[in-house]
């Protein structure tokens, strides 16, 4: 389980570092497309754990 925290924490960097570099969304198609950082950390949490059978 200690694997999938550090894999999260290194995405949370990354995505905060392109973030920054990114930071001018350019036209309305990015904009609609744009997801931000603690989102895709979210999305990413869900798809790298098991399947716990519970409903949220």
């Amino acid at each position: 389980m200690n694997s999938i925290e550090d894999d999260l924490k290194v995405f949370h960097r990354y995505f905060l570092r392109t973030q920054v570099k990114n930071m001018e969304i350019k036209g309305w198609f990015h904009r609609f497309i744009y997801i931000p950082v603690g989102e895709r950390v979210k999305i990413l949490d869900e798809l790298l754990r098991p399947y716990s059978g519970e409903k949220p």
